[in-house]
């Protein structure tokens, strides 16, 4: 379930978004406050509202198994995309992640982050199909978006009701570079290009 703040007649209303039966839900609720001067609250009733209703009503999870979860989401994807686009998902499919998934049994209930990873960390220490070493990371990105892209259509149709978190990335070579001074001038006026700080 997810809700927003909307404004209507200069007065906040909560927006609750819900899948019932395949199908999205909008519930409106007035909350009586005006938009001068009460946007702190409103967000609070909203955060209150959610919490509330997510306490009301279990979250849906489904014993499908992932692998079921993939086929389906394939046969879905068929009719969205070129056929060569859909002959590349069909293939990395059928010879990487479905035998992976159909061997182990992973289940929408059971699939974490940490199952996932264990997925790609097998793929990518030993998966080559020719047995000479793991996959690359790009190829990883594209096993990665057919599982997410099964799971999204998963919580569109209500068999779950969130994706597992993505994982955080770390931080990069650029983000932690050396600082650099900025330009000075020397005694004759002349603009001189800083050297880098060294650690």
């Amino acid at each position: 379930m997810t809700g927003s703040l909307q404004i209507k007649n200069e007065k906040y209303y909560i927006v609750l978004n819900d899948m019932v039966n395949g199908k999205r839900k909008q519930r409106w609720i007035a909350t009586g406050l005006t938009v001068k001067g009460n946007k702190r609250k409103a967000k609070q009733l909203l955060r209150e509202k959610l919490a509330e209703e997510m306490q009301k009503a279990p979250l849906p999870v489904s014993d499908m198994r992932l692998s079921d979860c993939i086929r389906h989401w394939l046969t879905r994807v068929q009719h969205r995309v070129d056929e060569v686009t859909y002959l590349g998902y069909l293939h990395t499919a059928e010879k990487h992640i479905l035998p992976y998934f159909d061997a182990s049994g992973l289940t929408l209930r059971d699939c974490t982050v940490k199952a996932l990873q264990v997925y790609f960390d097998e793929k990518a220490s030993g998966g080559r199909l020719d047995g000479k070493g793991g996959l690359s990371a790009k190829t990883l990105r594209h096993h990665r978006n057919i599982i997410r892209q099964s799971l999204s259509e998963a919580v569109k149709d209500g068999l779950i009701s969130s994706l597992p978190p993505k994982r955080r990335r770390k931080k990069t070579a650029a983000s932690l570079a050396v600082p650099i001074r900025p330009m000075t001038t020397s005694s004759s006026g002349r603009m001189v290009l800083p050297l880098p700080l060294t650690m």
